[in-house]
C-alpha cells in the first residue's frame, strides 16, 4: 500500500509528469485520478486491462488495485486527494463506477487540463482549501457523466402532454 504524503494543511496533491516504466500493482490510502495527455501502454485496474492512450482517465479509490506498463514515454497529470477534499456525493458516485477507466476527446481533455493548471497553481492564487476543492470538483464533473455506475437508474415513463 502506498501511503499519502499530504501536508497537514492540504488534502489535494497535483503533479504533471513523464513516466517511462512499469508500476507494480498497488493500493493506496487516498483517491487518485490519472489523466493521460500523451503516451501508450497497458493499464490494469482490478483485473481488467485497458489500453493507455491520449484522453484516458483512470479513477482509483483506496480499494482499487492498479498498475501500468508504459511503451516509450507517457505524459500525464496526476491528482491525489483525501476523502474530505470533495463533496461526498462525488466520492460515492466514483466509488460505484463499473470500470475505473474512461476515454475523453480532445475538447474535454483541454478543459480538464486548463482546470488542472488552476488547481496545480492554486496555492499561488489563494491558500483556500475550498477554492482547490471546488476546482477538483469541476474537473470530476467535466468527465463524470462518461462513467457508468453499478447503480441501476429508475426509469420513468415519458409524460403525456394533454392539449385541451
Amino acid at each position: 500500500i502506498v501511503k499519502n504524503s499530504f501536508s497537514s494543511k492540504k488534502n489535494i496533491f497535483t503533479e504533471e509528469k513523464e513516466l517511462k516504466a512499469y508500476c507494480s500493482p498497488h493500493y493506496h490510502d487516498f483517491y487518485e485520478i490519472d489523466i493521460v495527455l500523451e503516451g501508450d501502454g497497458i493499464s490494469e485496474c482490478n483485473g481488467e486491462v485497458f489500453p493507455i492512450k491520449k484522453g484516458m482517465i483512470t479513477f482509483a479509490s483506496p480499494e482499487d488495485l492498479h498498475s501500468y506498463r508504459i511503451e516509450g514515454n507517457m505524459h500525464e497529470i496526476n491528482i491525489q486527494f483525501t476523502y474530505d477534499a470533495v463533496d461526498t456525493s462525488l466520492i460515492s458516485f466514483l466509488s460505484n463506477v463499473k470500470n475505473n477507466v474512461i476515454y475523453v476527446d480532445d475538447v474535454v481533455l483541454y478543459s480538464i487540463y486548463s482546470l488542472f493548471c488552476l488547481l496545480h497553481t492554486s496555492d499561488d492564487i489563494t491558500a483556500s482549501k475550498e477554492y482547490s476543492s471546488r476546482l477538483l470538483e469541476c474537473i470530476i464533473l467535466s468527465f463524470k457523466d462518461k462513467f457508468k455506475t453499478d447503480t441501476v437508474k429508475e426509469t420513468k415513463p415519458p409524460s403525456v402532454l394533454h392539449i385541451p
